[in-house]
């Protein structure tokens, strides 16, 4: 009988194992892709004690879109890359809004446009006048974000 309980744990292992290394082997793709490139505009969130959803606002001349992600490091791994969880598209000014969660703890933003910097230099911001902007696309926490747990 044990056998029969032991099958399956070993396939499942071996099935985690393997997408976990398909996992890592993706963000080491976007990695490499992201330094390689000068496309990618970032912006720093040191920290509050009020956490919640706030805009970030990329600013350019000519309409563009935009992968948006954070830096995220995982120590015990020894990895730190690019991790995009959302897109956002500008409109015809250039101007793009992204409604996100902001936590207790500091983040790296990032941002990688389909745009050349050097003609069209985006910049990013998130100040009291942006929070009344409407949002072209919002991203809600994760379900840890919201006990506190990360972020």
């Amino acid at each position: 009988m044990n056998a029969l309980f032991t099958a399956p744990a070993i396939v499942f292992a071996l099935i985690a194992i393997f997408l976990g290394k398909e996992l890592l082997k993706k963000f080491g793709f976007m990695r490499d892709f992201v330094n390689n490139s000068n496309q990618e505009v970032t912006w720093n969130y040191g920290g509050d004690d009020k956490p919640g959803m706030y805009n970030i606002v990329l600013r350019g001349e000519k309409p563009f879109c935009a992968l948006v992600g954070f830096t995220l490091k995982i120590p015990f791994l020894g990895y730190e890359g690019f991790d995009y969880y959302g897109f956002v598209q500008s409109d015809q000014n250039g101007v793009a809004v992204i409604s996100t969660y902001l936590g207790k703890g500091e983040c790296e933003f990032r941002f990688f446009l389909n745009t050349d910097l050097e003609v069209d230099p985006v910049a990013v911001s998130s100040s009291d006048d942006d929070q009344e902007l409407n949002p072209d696309s919002t991203y809600p926490p994760h379900w840890w974000q919201q006990l506190s747990f990360y972020g």
